[in-house]
């Protein structure tokens, strides 16, 4: 019995690349889920039997590379058929191919007696082709987001990191799912397609599979060669083209491998720790620290505990702000053996109106902040540490006119100074966060405002002459009602200087 006739369909480059595509995907999507539902019994086992965590995550990562590679290749490839070889782009999709797809729905229904006839690729075939597209385009910028979340949350807010890492195992799924389900179903169940492994399709095969590409075949309508100048030209503009596009993109490619340092060593997370002890004279430890050495120096938690329990949702690895190598697989419990939260400066001013932070606190702003670790900070981070006082600040509860320079009774020496941590802040900042009030309180028994309690009655320290306020001492003890003590000293021997001899503010 003679071989029946075969048919090409891929070259051996094209199997060669498709191999290299199984073995890359079937890496990531094995090391990619295992992470992904690390919880689970079948995921634990799979990793101890991958040699740990971490020989896990260098392959998923190596994989990655692989696939990137590949992802350059492929387009060098696909350039040079279509724009050399002028070979026909039929992995497009078009208007027959959503006349296909309903035709095998119905047909699959019983509403149509024979299936649609299909060209080169049929329509499952592209829709595959460009699934894979998308997925390695969204797979790849959320891998470089995970890959690098420091350089990524220099550019993006941070809460695109944990986006990305949704995104990144939500696609991984949706792939695998995509392979399992719909692509060995289509090529090697329902009937076993040998051909990207062969590179050949038999007679029988290309009328069931791909009737159309057949009848061409078979007309016997053959391709005009290439004149060898044309060829020669075409190459040389397609290599002068890609050559700089293939540069541009392996220099991504090594940008996306070490844009910065990721932490890979891990430690063994704890087993067996007892959480909870009875009360007892002297109660047991409740995390087991046994072999793992203290940092001399462990940097303190610049911010507030309460509700930030869970310090891994923003300092364990491929968060905003990852903890170093040798801190991988340790739980909440441990951070405070080694890490003292303390107290960050209370926001003492009216947040409301003051929502640009960096309008004063930027650097180079008047109220600078002095850690280098604010640098490029938004408004937004302020307040993640930062808590408003709860208490408003001190109102002005004097005219401010004629009172400029707030120093002169409010400065470090003055008699009504200000707070400790004011120190160095000029006469320009005080009503940044101190309202002025137009009015003294109503239920003082003497014209003096409240906040001047404790000035001994030196008024003629601020207000000399009187002339700078409505309220003075010549407001009740000007010379028509003096007593007759005073008399012969007189206002204008005295100056108005009360206070030379009531420096108290009472009769001696």
């Amino acid at each position: 019995m003679s071989e029946p006739r075969k048919y090409l369909r891929f070259r051996v480059s094209d199997r060669i690349e498709h191999l290299v595509l199984i073995l890359s995907f079937g890496l990531l999507g094995l090391t990619g889920l295992v992470q992904k539902f690390h919880t689970v019994a079948l995921s634990e086992w799979l990793v101890g039997a991958m040699g740990g965590i971490e020989a896990v995550r260098i392959v998923h990562r190596i994989a990655a590379v692989v696939m990137m590679l590949q992802t350059v290749y492929h387009l060098g490839t696909a350039g040079y058929k279509m724009f050399v070889l002028r070979v026909r782009f039929t992995m497009l999709p078009g208007i027959r191919d959503v006349r296909n797809a309903i035709g095998d729905v119905l047909y699959n229904l019983g509403l149509r007696e024979e299936k649609p006839p299909q060209g080169r690729y049929t329509w499952p075939d592209k829709l595959e082709y460009w699934a894979v597209v998308w997925g390695t385009i969204v797979m790849g910028i959320t891998g470089f987001m995970l890959w690098n979340p420091i350089a990524s949350a220099r550019f993006l807010p941070g809460a695109f990191v944990p986006a990305a890492k949704a995104a990144h195992g939500g696609e991984a799924l949706l792939a695998v799912l995509a392979i399992i389900v719909w692509h060995l179903y289509n090529e090697h169940i329902r009937h076993f397609n040998k051909s990207m492994f062969t590179g050949y399709l038999t007679e029988h095969e290309m009328e069931e599979l791909h009737p159309l590409e057949l009848e061409e075949i078979k007309a016997g309508v053959p391709e005009p060669p290439i004149p060898p100048d044309v060829l020669s030209r075409r190459r040389r503009n397609f290599f002068l083209a890609f050559t700089p596009f293939a540069v541009a993109m392996l220099v991504a490619v090594y940008f996306f491998v070490n844009a910065e340092e990721t932490a890979i060593a891990t430690v063994p997370p704890a087993e067996n720790v007892e959480v909870y002890v009875p009360a007892a004279a002297t109660p047991a430890p409740t995390t087991d620290l046994s072999g793992i050495t203290l940092p001399v120096d462990a940097s303190a938690i610049p911010h507030l505990v309460v509700g930030k329990e869970d310090c891994r949702s923003c300092h364990s690895v491929d968060t905003a702000l990852p903890w170093p190598a040798d801190h991988q697989g340790r739980a909440s419990d441990f951070c405070q053996a080694c890490h003292e939260p303390v107290l960050v400066p209370a926001i003492l001013h009216p947040v409301e109106d003051h929502e640009a932070c960096l309008a004063c606190h930027g650097q180079g702003q008047v109220a600078e902040f002095g850690l280098d670790t604010h640098e490029g900070r938004a408004d937004a981070d302020c307040q993640t540490c930062h808590d408003p006082a709860g208490v408003a600040v001190s109102l002005v509860l004097h005219p401010t006119e004629g009172h400029e320079d707030c120093l002169m009774c409010h400065g470090s020496e003055a008699f009504k100074p200000y707070p400790a941590n004011h120190e160095g802040w000029g006469n320009e900042f005080c009503l940044l966060c101190h309202i002025a009030s137009q009015e003294p309180p109503s239920d003082n028994p003497h014209p003096f405002p409240q906040n001047h309690d404790g000035a001994g009655g030196n008024c003629m320290l601020c207000h000399l002459d009187g002339d700078l306020t409505t309220y003075s001492c010549q407001t009740c003890h000007a010379e028509a009602v003096m007593e007759e003590a005073h008399a012969p000293r007189g206002i204008a021997e005295t100056e108005g200087r009360c206070t030379l001899c009531h420096p108290t503010g009472e009769k001696p």
